[in-house]
């Protein structure tokens, strides 16, 4: 397997030269979530404005009473603001898996010494199903993976409230057993099923279960390997947002945002770049490979 530093030295390679095609490509493909996203900055429908209309209009005392609470979280923003911003989050989900194809589709193109085009970002809007769907299963399938950390968690919150006696060291050594029994194997399920849309942009004619299935081959052995590019997906992440922090106190909020999402897009690219050749190397691999005779690993 080639080293991860390498991966990304390759997706950087692919890149130079092509960053505006592949920005636009980019910018296509993110432009539904990018509209809600704006849309909700813009009209102070973000989460961060609902939570801080609770403390501002709420006493400590109103926040013992959950439907206090719940109100003020919900007129925090006029009803048709918030119908507006629902729907254009609802589209931004319909919309941009199909989207994400084209893209993931230019960006191993361009990685196999195509020229690539802007065209690529709508190749497989015929496809619009399939992405849909492929995405709704994993969904699925990692929710599944975090259900018995769920009952842990319901059962060790039912077992203390009737024991009455628990301490807060034990609440807290229990809360954070169960969190970790949810976390830990949807991340790992993520992580299994992270090549699928890579699969499907590849070859499109691909099913959604075999795409799954072509996604936990590959993976096999793999998802810590991955796991270190999600890393560098985080630490990139974590710069632009205190890059962005520096620049709001300087140039003010709107200059600030502009440039968050600039960046975020860049840093979108990139990763998308960096994870389709981790596919292609593991693609490369497993054609190398003879078979071995194992047995593939059961679907959840």
């Amino acid at each position: 397997m080639v080293p991860n530093a390498e991966l990304r030295r390759r997706a950087a390679a692919a890149l130079q030269g092509k960053w505006q095609t592949a920005l636009l490509v980019g910018l296509i493909a993110s432009a539904p979530n990018l509209i809600a996203q704006v849309m909700g900055i813009v009209t102070h429908a973000t989460l961060t404005d609902r939570l801080y209309n609770i403390l501002a209009t709420l006493t400590m005392n109103d926040l013992q009473f959950p439907e206090r609470v719940l109100n003020a979280f919900i007129s925090a923003v006029p009803r048709n603001t918030a119908m507006l911003n629902s729907l254009l989050t609802l589209l931004g989900m319909v919309l941009t898996p199909v989207l994400v194809l084209g893209m993931n589709r230019h960006l191993l193109n361009i990685q196999r010494g195509q020229e690539g085009s802007i065209n690529e970002a709508f190749a497989l809007l015929g496809r619009f199903f399939k992405a849909l769907l492929l995405q709704i299963v994993i969904v699925i399938k990692i929710a599944l993976w975090s259900i018995p950390g769920i009952i842990a968690l319901v059962v060790f919150i039912a077992a203390m409230l009737t024991s009455g006696n628990g301490s807060v060291e034990l609440l807290l050594s229990g809360y954070y057993l169960c969190f970790a029994l949810m976390v830990v194997p949807a991340v790992m399920a993520w992580c299994r099923y992270a090549m699928s849309t890579f699969v499907v942009a590849d070859a499109p004619e691909t099913g959604v279960l075999a795409a799954i299935r072509r996604s936990k081959q590959l993976m096999k052995n793999r998802k810590g390997k991955y796991f270190g590019l999600v890393v560098t997906y985080l630490l990139l992440n974590m710069a632009a947002n205190m890059l962005a922090n520096l620049v709001s106190g300087i140039f003010g909020f709107v200059i600030a945002q502009t440039l968050a999402l600039m960046v975020q897009l860049m840093i979108t690219v990139y990763i998308t770049a960096v994870y389709g050749a981790f596919y292609l190397d593991c693609s490369d691999a497993e054609n190398a490979a003879p078979a071995d005779g194992q047995q593939e690993i059961p679907e959840l």
